[in-house]
């Protein structure tokens, strides 16, 4: 027997898996009261929950990204959740929470804020 799913059900999902991160950094902020340590355990989150909706050929980390320049490697600025193509190529390091990857290698780079205004975008741009 065949099931059928509509955008309710598709939006129900979405709010649960919000709804579920929430509740994770909820849980952490009771324990861990250290700013930089939560800030942390948010990206963390954000991974995981990106991750679920990302094929399995891509990954979901921190990191820093290197390119040529003038005969030398010029490396980013440190990218809170950078998000790479594992069939292009294998990065020049990776571990569990950091990688640093070649230019070709990202899909996406995102910059996680706590709060944000104009200011706060426009140095981030």
């Amino acid at each position: 027997m065949e099931s059928t799913m509509n955008q309710n059900h598709i939006a129900q999902y979405l709010l649960l898996r919000i709804k579920e991160a929430s509740a994770r950094l909820k849980a952490v902020a009771t324990v861990v009261t250290q700013p930089t340590a939560k800030g942390t355990v948010g990206e963390g989150v954000l991974h995981d929950v990106i991750r679920g909706f990302l094929p399995i050929r891509c990954e979901v980390t921190s990191g820093f990204v290197v390119k040529p320049a003038g005969g030398k490697l010029r490396q980013s600025s440190q990218i809170d959740i950078l998000i790479y193509d594992c069939d292009k190529s294998s990065p020049l390091y990776r571990d569990k929470n950091l990688a640093v990857v070649t230019a070709d290698m990202p899909r996406h780079a995102i910059e996680r804020k706590k709060m944000m205004n104009k200011s706060k975008l426009m140095e981030t741009i």
